[in-house]
């Protein structure tokens, strides 16, 4: 076999094995998603679609979300309420509970989660998976309801970042076969967006609020020189850190109202940290004795 026929069947082998891979490739996300289309519609089914609940606020505090809405339940006879849950549901039936305060009056249960701060449904613990927010209702005869959530007020989706950038969670509105729904789509994540951070660290004062004083040392020069440091040691960490202030601010500059448009407080909110360390300390008028 000379060299050209050598060239030539190495060139047809290659072709047909690439045509291979790439068609069962094709093969195999097709498989996929019939697979994802077949679970979602199983979910679907095992949810009441008598009524859905409607969502009167939600909220994502620090790494936590909580929700309170309301949903029309008809008064069965001698059948009550026994406990309410929002549930993170992924396709494989794997549930994330979230106990809810809750209140039944003419056939309308008021449900919330958001009675407790720093508690609710950890969107830190979520693996990779996409779930759906349903409402699972228990009843005193052992009757267990799963409701979805059907969003009544105009709220947008959303993403959240988990802290160490390791996944990313989009929060959507969208409707299953006319079903509307909450999911949180978990997927891995590979960098930060420019604007999000995980740690913001607040250094109070700055400018010409020097803060608590004496003839030698300030709050703000000391707080920010923490600031500074445990930043760094944060960002050795994979941490991304965010500081209110670094210390270019003129030393005639009003940093007093921190809740202007480019105060610290707004910063900060703009940051989309999920953590948040603050900075601060007082002047001692005390001497220290020694021994």
């Amino acid at each position: 076999m000379n060299k050209k026929i050598k060239i030539k069947a190495i060139v047809i082998i290659f072709t047909v094995l690439m045509c291979f891979l790439i068609f069962n490739k094709i093969l195999t996300k097709h498989g996929n998603d019939n697979n994802i289309e077949l679970k979602t519609k199983t979910l679907f089914e095992n949810i009441s679609q008598s009524t859905n609940a409607k969502v009167d606020k939600y909220i994502i505090y620090g790494t936590h979300f909580n929700i309170e809405g309301n949903i029309q339940i008809p008064k069965i006879s001698d059948i009550s309420i026994y406990s309410v849950h929002v549930v993170a549901k992924n396709l494989d039936g794997k549930e994330e509970h979230l106990t809810c305060t809750y209140s039944y009056k003419d056939n309308i249960l008021t449900f919330s989660t958001i009675d407790k701060i720093n508690k609710g449904l950890s969107l830190e613990k979520l693996e990779a998976s996409n779930y759906y927010l349903l409402l699972k209702v228990i009843f005193t005869n052992s009757e267990e309801k799963y409701y979805s959530f059907e969003n009544t007020q105009n709220y947008t989706n959303m993403t959240y970042y988990t802290i160490g950038n390791k996944n990313k969670i989009d929060l959507k509105f969208d409707t299953f076969e006319k079903n509307p729904f909450i999911g949180l789509f978990v997927s891995k994540s590979d960098s930060l967006p420019d604007n999000i951070y995980d740690i913001a660290i607040d250094a109070s004062h700055g400018g010409n609020d020097s803060g608590a004083k004496n003839k030698k040392y300030t709050e703000a020069d000391i707080v920010l020189k923490y600031a500074k440091n445990i930043k760094q040691k944060l960002e050795e960490s994979g941490y991304k850190v965010f500081l209110s202030r670094d210390g270019s601010e003129a030393p005639n500059q009003d940093l007093s109202d921190v809740y202007a448009d480019n105060g610290r407080i707004n910063k900060i909110q703009d940051s989309h940290s999920k953590l948040l360390i603050s900075l601060g300390i007082n002047s001692s008028w005390s001497k220290k004795r020694r021994p």
